[in-house]
C-alpha cells in the first residue's frame, strides 16, 4: 500500500506508524507543510495520514497552507482514499465533514485513559482495541462529531476522542506514540 503523510511540524511525524508501515512493506511519501512542500497527485497514494501540530485549524492567516490542505483532504475523502487524522489531522477532517472545532474545556497533555463507546462494537477496526487503553494526548481543542460519523472513543477530559466515517478515521489522541518507544 502507498501511504502519504501530511506533516505540520518537524517533531510531529509518523513515529510508530512508520515502523508498522515498513514492517508491512508499505511505501511512504510525505508533504512537509512547514517547508511549504507541494501536495502529490491524489492518484499517487492509497492511504493518507494527517498528523498533528501546534497550530489550530482556524489560524489561516498565520498558516496559509491550511486552506489548501483542507481542499486536498476533502479531495482524498471524495476519492474514497483511506484517511486517518491524528489530533490536528482529526480536527481538520471533522471541520471538512461539517463538525465544529473549538477549545476543549480541559487541555489534555500527557498519558490518559481512553474508553471506547458502544458504537465501537460496530467498527471493523476498533473491535480489535481493548475497551479501555492509555494514549498520549497533547491538545487544547476538540472536534464536534460531524453528522454521519460514529463517535468511537472518549476520555474523562474530552468527550470526542475518535470518530469513524467509512474509510475515514479521526483520532484526537496520538496513536503513533507508545510509552516504550524512542519517539517520546
Amino acid at each position: 500500500m502507498r501511504i502519504h503523510s501530511l506533516e505540520h511540524e518537524p517533531f510531529e511525524g509518523l513515529a510508530n506508524i512508520e515502523v508498522w508501515a515498513k514492517k508491512k512493506g508499505h511505501s511512504i511519501t510525505r508533504t512537509l507543510l512547514f517547508n511549504n512542500e507541494e501536495f502529490p497527485d491524489i492518484s499517487d497514494f492509497d492511504w493518507l495520514f494527517i498528523m498533528g501540530g501546534s497550530m489550530n485549524i482556524y489560524e489561516k492567516e498565520k498558516y496559509p497552507w491550511l486552506k489548501r490542505e483542507k481542499n486536498f483532504i476533502a479531495e482524498a475523502i471524495s476519492s474514497k482514499k483511506i484517511v486517518l487524522g491524528v489530533c490536528l489531522g482529526s480536527q481538520l477532517i471533522a471541520d471538512i465533514l461539517g463538525g465544529r472545532v473549538s477549545r476543549n474545556k480541559y487541555k489534555e497533555i500527557g498519558w490518559f485513559s481512553i474508553s471506547l463507546t458502544g458504537e465501537a462494537k460496530n467498527s471493523s477496526i476498533f473491535t480489535t482495541f481493548p475497551n479501555k487503553f492509555f494514549a498520549f494526548h497533547w491538545h487544547g481543542d476538540t472536534f464536534e462529531i460531524p453528522h454521519g460519523p460514529a463517535r468511537i472513543a472518549q476520555s474523562e477530559g474530552c468527550a470526542n476522542q475518535a470518530f469513524e466515517y467509512g474509510q475515514v478515521i479521526g483520532l484526537q489522541f496520538h496513536i503513533e506514540y507508545s510509552v516504550d518507544n524512542r519517539y517520546f
